[in-house]
């Protein structure tokens, strides 16, 4: 009989990881299906009340505005797992902090990743270079955007980069100072990075599965 005992970080990194990605992939089609049944009970009724009439029905649904609303609440949700996303990159970052430094560390440092990979002495590939610059500028102004300024008046110390950032991305919009996400596309792209980058760290940091199969003990990745 063999157990396995994953690194309660590394297990974490995994367990939010696919909460998130669930909540993206399955919240969108939950909310399509009740538009679906607000505009054929809406239908239904105009039916009913027209009597035949087709022009009564005509004004009747000219009325409804379902998928108005079902939009208005898609973007806040997709904004709303953004801040998330960004939350569960700087959580972990933290619990990793915290893990190999105990209270001999600043958690709530804007330079906190940078001090642990200099306490610890590893160099960072390019593309994890790339991924933590990513997350230092643009996923960070987003987050920012969205937490702080998102009441039409924006920071103008990352407005330029917002601009280009929405130039760049399908279905996300900036409007008269208020940023909306309105697909899907940018939190997965967001959340796909945060998990590639939060395994690499965590590979690194030798957080690894321990295998205990009869009495004997093994260390994988």
């Amino acid at each position: 009989m063999a157990i396995s005992l994953v690194h309660p970080i590394k297990r974490k990194i995994d367990t939010q990881y696919y909460f998130l990605l669930s909540s993206l992939e399955h919240f969108p089609s939950l909310m399509k299906e009740w538009e679906n049944n607000q505009f054929a009970e809406h239908k239904k009724n105009a039916r009913i009340i027209a009597e035949g009439d087709k022009e009564v029905e005509y004004s009747v649904m000219s009325n409804y505005h379902g998928d108005e609303y079902a939009s208005d609440v898609l973007c806040l949700f997709f904004n709303s797992l953004t801040i998330a996303i960004y939350s569960y990159y700087e959580s972990i970052i933290r619990d990793m902090a915290k893990d190999l430094f105990g209270s001999d560390i600043n958690l709530k440092s804007s330079k906190l990743l940078d001090e642990v990979l200099a306490r610890k002495k590893i160099e960072l590939i390019t593309e994890e270079k790339e991924l933590v610059t990513l997350f230092g500028k643009e996923y960070s102004s987003i987050r920012n955007q969205l937490c702080h300024n998102n009441n039409g008046t924006p920071n103008e110390k990352y407005l330029d980069l917002i601009l280009n950032i929405c130039k760049d991305n399908e279905g996300v919009d900036f409007f008269d100072g208020v940023l909306n996400i309105s697909s899907d596309m940018y939190p997965i792209k967001m959340l796909e990075d945060a998990h590639r980058l939060l395994l690499s760290l965590a590979k690194k940091f030798d957080y690894k599965t321990k295998m205990i199969t009869n009495g004997d003990v093994i260390y994988i990745d």
